[in-house]
């Protein structure tokens, strides 16, 4: 009995000291602008980024994030593009953006790779400090490499959404 009690002292003590994820869109959260540049997203009309303010939902459709390997073209193929969102995040909240698997088309021999970066960062990997003003930078690649056939692999479009967590 004593173990089944010292067990449930410190489950609950795991569960207070937990960061509380929200469900909602914090007040005062706001994208305050956006810029994107690379070869995979080489002007403004070849990704677009969409945001549902209500759900924090957001994805990225990209229209030109195409590589393509083999014979005579360019080894390995590579295609970048970095989206920066500056941020407004309320007094009291960080935020974060889950793993995801971006929508592809075609066969990929290389690697794909995104990465999200917070500035300044927080205390957990790919999360924000604790309110104020802060810049997310995404970077997606793809590099391909020759393997003696011709190859195309493209991005077509991510879908994420923004985490909430009170700090």
């Amino acid at each position: 009995m004593f173990k089944s009690l010292t067990c449930l002292v410190a489950l609950a003590s795991a569960a207070l000291a937990a960061p509380a994820t929200v469900a909602t869109v914090p007040a005062g959260f706001e994208i305050t602008s956006s810029s994107l540049s690379g070869t995979g997203c080489p002007t403004p009309e070849s990704a677009v980024f969409n945001y549902d303010a209500e759900s924090a939902a957001f994805s990225m459709v990209y229209t030109e994030f195409v590589t393509t390997a083999g014979p005579g073209l360019p080894n390995p193929g590579h295609k970048e593009c970095v989206l920066s969102l500056n941020l407004t995040i309320p007094e009291g909240y960080s935020v974060s953006v889950p793993n995801f698997t971006p929508h592809t088309d075609g066969e990929n021999n290389g690697a794909w790779l995104n990465l999200r970066d917070f500035s300044p960062p927080g205390s957990e990997d790919y999360a924000s400090a604790c309110g104020g003003a802060a810049e997310l930078t995404w970077d997606t690649r793809v590099l391909q490499w020759d393997e003696g056939e011709p190859i195309t692999y493209s991005v077509d479009s991510i879908d994420s959404g923004f985490i909430f967590t009170a700090c």
